[in-house]
Formats: structure tokens, C-alpha cells, sequence
């Protein structure tokens, strides 16, 4: 399935970043149909992703899992509908674990008009959910959407021989 995009595409990399994490703590989606659950990694992929993209609410995040290919390499061929990801987004706050918060403090620290690029070159404009422990875990989403997007960049113009003009 991974084939269906280029090696250097955004959702290969995002793939491979999660696949790193652990989502052993992930909850998922009991709804006591029968249903298949989905992976909490092929979920948190799609959001990353969607985020990353400048796709925020999880009817269009559904539509993409049928429009996009790279969506579509991210679920694995699958399609979760919108209640799905909206319910998996909603209650796996603990994907922030304490480990990631220590690793995240000891990066070096850089000042950059973050708040611009997040709203300018990603879209975000408005959380879509609401209450301050449900927007704090959609902060955490556009962040994370938005250094992986930056770290992708960095890491293809490695692969290109190409020198950051900050360099």
C-alpha cells in the first residue's frame, strides 16, 4: 500500500514518526457493534496528517479517506467515519506522555513566528472542539502537524544535498 506514494512524501515520513511512538496507551473505540477497531497509530497517522494538511474537522478528514491517496496509505485501505475519529481524538488526551513532554523540553529552543505559520501555511484558524482539556489536545495535534511538516521539509532537503539558507 505504502507504494502508492513517493518514499519522500509527508505521509510516508508520518508513518515511519508514529510508528516510532507508542500508542500502547491509545484507547479505542468500543462500540459493541462488532465492528473491527481501527489501530490507535493508523488514527493518530490520519490526524497528524489531516492536521498537517489543513484539514481539522472530522467530516472532511472522513471524505479524505476516500478522495486521497495518501489518506488512504495512512488507514491502510480502511475508512473510519467521522464519529470514529472524532471519539478517538476526544479520548486519548494521554498520547502526551510524560516522557514525550521531557524529550520535548530538552530540544534546543529557537524563536520563530510559530503562531503565523500555523495560521498562514497550515490554515488553523479556530479550534473545532470545545472545552480547555479537548482544545489543549487539539493544540497538541496542530503542533505536532506542524513540526513534522517542518521536520519532513528539513529531512527531504537533506536527502537533495540542498542548504537551508539559514545554514
Amino acid at each position: 500500500m505504502r507504494q502508492r506514494v513517493p518514499e519522500n512524501h509527508l505521509s510516508q515520513f508520518i508513518l515511519d514518526a508514529v510508528g516510532e511512538m507508542g500508542t500502547s496507551a491509545a484507547k479505542v473505540n468500543h462500540r459493541g457493534s462488532g465492528s473491527e477497531q481501527y489501530p490507535p497509530a493508523k488514527l493518530l497517522s490520519l490526524l497528524i496528517y489531516s492536521y498537517t494538511s489543513g484539514v481539522f474537522s472530522s467530516r472532511p478528514i472522513e471524505r479524505a479517506t476516500c478522495d486521497s491517496v495518501a489518506t488512504r496509505v495512512l488507514c491502510g485501505d480502511t475508512r473510519p467515519d467521522h464519529d470514529t475519529i472524532c471519539a478517538f481524538r476526544r479520548e486519548n488526551r494521554e498520547l502526551a506522555t510524560k516522557e514525550g513532554r521531557a524529550r520535548y523540553k530538552q530540544r534546543q529552543q529557537t524563536i520563530e513566528p510559530v503562531f503565523g505559520i500555523i495560521k498562514e501555511a497550515i490554515g488553523f484558524r479556530s479550534f473545532s472542539l470545545r472545552g480547555q482539556g479537548k482544545v489543549a489536545l487539539e493544540w497538541t495535534l496542530v503542533c505536532v502537524s506542524c513540526n513534522l511538516r517542518r521536520l519532513h521539509g528539513l529531512v527531504n532537503m537533506k536527502t537533495q544535498n540542498i542548504t537551508p539558507a539559514w545554514s
